[in-house]
């Protein structure tokens, strides 16, 4: 897929790092207008008619990712996304993936994820491709400006999310039946790098990390959850909506590691907590009002589990970290939910970051997990 490979400068004074938009992709005004100072060719209302078939498939994933994300127990299982790297290699590490995804696609066709993902790398390709021949020796000065690198920024997320929800809904419905085992490895690998992806197009550029000092490196593996500013509100539906789609990417991240794997059909009270959260979590696009209280049940229960797991001393430090994850993103989300609520409703004060439960004394119970405390 030709994906924004977040190495253009684009000139004068504008953003060098476009934000991706959350609004409709053939609506993009500023997109449009650029088309017209730049392109002699055609002009901007045929090619938004052309490509409004491939818009459309790349604007509903956004809505159909929550309906994908609540199925099941604990929600999809994705891999989990390593660090991200550079933009330009994690969309080289998609091209790669999507080859060795293909090579199993005759066992694959038949399966609706299989269809959708077609059907999104399809639009994506073909966007690219009519707007290439339309504009024609325009093309690199648009390519340069900003306005398109940010509509392009955003349809490439759209859909690398899109593409990694339906691969690892596949890979895990593979996996669990009688499905091609090495089909399920490469679905799982394209939904990792798909989610890398996304994440790495959507993060603030990279600052340079202060050298550790003898005290933080002699430190526990985990950390605190961080100290936030004041939440803010969100601006429109669509990043909430968003924001509670990053909160499930670390999810699957946890889920999917040795930790989370181990305990994911465990009765531990802890674990059990979490699951009962987790299950009460409404749709991406919900309301703000009435979520509040389900993702601050989500970061609490997580942040339990992660005080009673370190304590074992049993789960690995990364594992233990993609709960922290997990748990810091929740509580974000539901501060800035809580400051989000509509007029008329009461308001919940912004809450400080979810504070280290006081692990329990263990007590006596028929059935325990191994190595867990209580």
């Amino acid at each position: 897929m030709p994906l924004w490979p977040g190495t253009d400068s684009p000139p004068g004074p504008p953003e060098s790092n476009p934000r991706p938009d959350k609004t409709d992709l053939t609506e993009r005004e500023d997109l449009w207008a650029a088309w017209d100072e730049i392109c002699t060719g055609a002009p901007a209302a045929e090619v938004r008619a052309a490509v409004a078939a491939d818009m459309a498939a790349l604007n509903g994933t956004a809505s159909a990712t929550p309906v994908a994300a609540r199925a099941g127990a604990w929600a999809p299982i994705a891999p989990a996304a390593p660090t991200p790297p550079q933009i330009a290699e994690a969309a080289a590490a998609v091209g790669a993936v999507t080859a060795d995804a293909d090579s199993h696609a005759v066992r694959l066709e038949e399966h609706p994820e299989w269809q959708r993902i077609q059907t999104v790398r399809g639009a994506l390709r073909h966007a690219w491709d009519v707007m290439k021949e339309k504009a024609g020796p325009s093309w690199d000065t648009l390519r340069a400006d900003v306005r398109f690198q940010g509509f392009w920024k955003t349809a490439s997320i759209r859909a690398c999310e899109a593409i990694s929800v339906h691969a690892a809904a596949l890979a895990n419905r593979l996996r669990s039946g009688t499905g091609d085992p090495r089909a399920a490895d490469a679905l799982l690998k394209l939904s990792d790098a798909t989610l890398t992806y996304s994440t790495a197009a959507q993060a603030p550029p990279a600052r340079t990390p202060a050298p550790a000092t003898g005290t933080d490196a002699a430190a526990a593996p985990m950390q605190r959850l961080v100290e936030r500013k004041p939440p803010t509100p969100y601006a429109a539906r669509e990043d909430a909506a968003r924001a509670a789609s990053e909160v499930t990417a670390h999810f699957q991240a946890w889920i999917t590691s040795q930790m989370g794997q181990e305990l994911a059909g465990s009765d531990h009270r802890r674990v059990t907590a979490l699951r009962e959260a987790w299950q009460q979590l409404p749709p991406h696009n919900s309301q703000p009002g009435p979520a509040v209280g389900p993702y601050s049940d989500v970061a609490e229960r997580a942040k339990a589990l992660v005080t009673a797991a370190e304590s074992a001393g049993r789960f690995a430090s990364r594992d233990l970290q993609a709960l922290q994850a997990l748990a810091q993103a929740a509580d974000r989300h539901a501060a800035r939910l809580a400051v989000t609520l509509p007029p008329g409703q009461s308001r919940t004060a912004p809450r400080a970051a979810v504070t280290a439960p006081a692990v329990a004394t263990p007590t006596p119970s028929p059935v325990r997990t191994s190595g867990l405390s209580a």
